[in-house]
């Protein structure tokens, strides 16, 4: 019998990674979100960390979680056990009711479902949602196939985050990634979130001592993958190859620690317009695996 509560405390939050670990680890398809999405969205993209205690889970007798469902401002990201895909009629039941709470005149609900996820296609549509045109990109890169050493311009280096006023300067940047933080805010990321490792949040630092560009990199020992999220190139600093360095040494640092594989995402362009993202990951050998759609419904 499967059962359903609110969020309660840290243990749930490890139990919700591990079910997306679970995931890929069986059926190798749960590209999104990864672990390490979990602590970014709760430490970066939410007010609070606290946000965290909107989320819904699904679980059997015997206290495992089979399924969890969590709330932002116009979308629920969830996760489905690669055996349970069904939960997902009740999620969208439950975020639809929640999402109706708002005073709102005018509600929409988004999911996100992947492209090569059939069956959540076709739940979405029987739930009257219809496929928009934004999606989220995935590449991934076999680790196992030869890895090009990072060559900078001559001055720039590549480093792991250390100082006070790298963080202040890293929060700052934070905005070309989609979001404005506090270095207040970077540092409690840095302490609390589980899956963060400081000698992974690398920095590109140019001649005069400004950072060039960032990547901040991820890595789950459990399924020995990788994850690029966020990485970003100051403007004054494009066209130099840092982008490219800074990925690559990412690689470097992931193989040094086993990983196999890694993953990267960024916003998708449908159009014949040229993606820049898309062509640096291209570059560094990355090969698109899916894409992720939002899906919406107008409900009032």
């Amino acid at each position: 019998m499967i059962r359903v509560r609110s969020y309660e405390n840290e243990d749930d939050f490890l139990l919700m990674q591990n079910l997306i670990r679970e995931n890929y680890m069986n059926s190798n398809r749960q590209l999104y979100p990864s672990p390490s999405d979990l602590d970014y969205w709760r430490y970066i993209y939410d007010e609070s960390p606290d946000g965290v205690r909107g989320t819904r889970l699904w679980y059997d007798e015997n206290g495992r979680v089979l399924a969890f469902a969590w709330m932002n401002d116009d979308a629920v990201d969830f996760v489905c056990h690669y055996q349970h895909k069904e939960l997902q009629d009740e999620i969208i039941e439950w975020s639809e009711e929640e999402r109706l709470k708002n005073v709102k005149e005018k509600i929409v609900n988004c999911l996100y479902i992947f492209d090569c996820d059939k069956e959540g296609e076709s739940i979405a549509k029987r739930k009257g949602y219809r496929k928009s045109e934004i999606f989220n990109y995935y590449g991934k890169r076999d680790l196992t196939k030869p890895t090009p050493k990072a060559q900078l311009p001559f001055g720039y280096t590549i480093k792991s985050i250390e100082t006070e006023e790298e963080i202040r300067r890293r929060a700052e940047m934070n905005e070309l990634a989609g979001n404005e933080i506090t270095s207040d805010k970077y540092k409690y990321f840095m302490k609390h979130a589980v899956n963060y490792r400081q000698e992974l949040d690398l920095i590109a630092v140019a001649p005069n001592g400004d950072i060039a560009g960032f990547c901040t990199v991820w890595y789950d020992g459990i399924c020995k993958v990788g994850m690029f999220e966020p990485y970003a190139v100051h403007f004054d600093h494009l066209r130099r190859g840092i982008g490219r360095s800074l990925l690559l040494e990412g690689m470097s640092r992931l193989l040094a620690l086993g990983c196999s594989a890694v993953y990267v995402t960024h916003a998708g362009l449908d159009s014949d317009e040229i993606d820049p993202a898309l062509a640096l990951n291209e570059s560094v050998g990355f090969s698109k695996v899916a894409s992720n759609y939002m899906w919406f419904k107008h409900l009032r």
